[in-house]
């Protein structure tokens, strides 16, 4: 048997061991304990982070519903006055009514629609700085200019307003009665046509035309479409080639052809290039464009204002529409788009066989 002081030291021993093992057991315990209260305390954090995110699209999309709040600037690249801002006065109060707020038209014209749209595409894409453009603003300078830093990746399409027929036309009197007698006699003489302005879009589609067609014009550009339809009134050029009909008519000039699609329901017996065996296929059109970078909802408000405006006006705009020449034609961003780079697809072409590019 142990001796009974060893003994006690035995038992003495054992009990501080317990009472160690309760302590370390007890600090445990509130280690466990804090760091529950922890994860509580992360868990509900990280709740309430997944309930801002969750609840943002919701709140992003519920600021876009309200859009516009106020006026929607936009900016033409043209001087007011021509058919760029016909179009823009066609749609404005008959948009205004559907948006709510009004539009103001910016003209910032200069360089050839450069200047107007180099200060579009630097706008905040927010929605409300809009620009209104032709191909010859945001097509043909990038092409030919050097000033035009800017191309069509730079804009989002909206839509597309109104088009505007691209038309062959001679004298009343001229001898050339239909396209194919004009064409031939290009074939035994250089003939010599106006347009409103070298690389212009129809500069372009006549020397498309004429590398088709397999005969060589001389091109005398002039300022503006009245002063060309006056050189081939006069006598002084055989053809004038531009957009509109406004110069055709009785005294006026007579259209050999045009470069639709289809006939004309105003000139049903005026055939299309296409129809005669060459296949071009361009009009001119007055379309919205946004920065690049403007939310997809607010694009979808800006359309569907301008599709509601026509489809509640469309008589009344077709026949103002008629009185500028112009042909009301919606087209949603997708199929602007699509318009808009075939287009730069056969500019570029042809300006590259012309030596013309930049």
């Amino acid at each position: 048997m142990r001796p009974d002081g060893h003994r006690n030291r035995s038992i003495l021993r054992c009990g501080i061991a317990m009472v160690q093992a309760e302590a370390v057991q007890g600090k445990s315990m509130k280690t466990n304990e804090r760091r529950e209260e922890k994860m509580k305390k992360e868990g509900i954090v990280l709740a309430f982070g997944i309930v801002i995110l969750s609840a943002m699209p919701a709140t992003m999309v519920s600021a876009q519903g309200s859009y516009p709040t106020r006026a929607v600037e936009v900016v033409s690249p043209n001087a007011a006055g021509g058919g760029l801002d016909f179009a823009l006065q066609l749609f404005k109060p008959r948009v205004e009514k559907v948006l709510g707020k009004p539009l103001i038209i910016n003209y910032k014209p200069g360089a050839g629609g450069i200047q107007g749209t180099l200060s579009a595409k630097d706008a905040k894409p927010d929605g409300y700085t809009l620009m209104a453009a032709t191909v010859s603003t945001l097509i043909l300078p990038p092409l030919t200019k050097k000033g035009a830093t800017y191309s069509l990746d730079d804009f989002t399409p909206v839509c597309n307003l109104t088009s505007i027929p691209l038309l062959f036309c001679v004298k009343e009197d001229s001898p050339y009665k239909t396209m194919e007698d004009f064409i031939r006699a290009a074939k035994t003489k250089k003939m010599k046509y106006a347009t409103p302005g070298t690389y212009y879009n129809v500069h372009i589609l006549m020397e498309a035309l004429s590398r088709m067609a397999g005969f060589q014009a001389i091109h005398v550009p002039q300022k503006g479409t009245a002063a060309g339809m006056a050189a081939v009134m006069g006598g002084h050029l055989d053809m004038l080639v531009a957009a509109s009909s406004g110069q055709a008519g009785p005294g006026k000039l007579r259209i050999l052809a045009t470069a639709e699609a289809s006939r004309l329901d105003d000139y049903p017996n005026v055939s299309t290039l296409k129809e005669i065996g060459y296949p071009l296929v361009i009009s001119a059109s007055d379309s919205l464009w946004a920065p690049r970078g403007v939310p997809k909802e607010i694009i979808t408000v800006l359309f569907d204002a301008h599709r509601k405006a026509y489809a509640q006006n469309k008589e009344e705009m077709d026949r103002i529409g008629k009185t500028g020449e112009q042909m009301v034609s919606i087209l949603t961003g997708d199929e602007l788009i699509k318009v808009y780079r075939a287009q730069y697809d056969f500019f570029k072409k042809i300006l590259d066989e012309m030596g013309s590019a930049k």
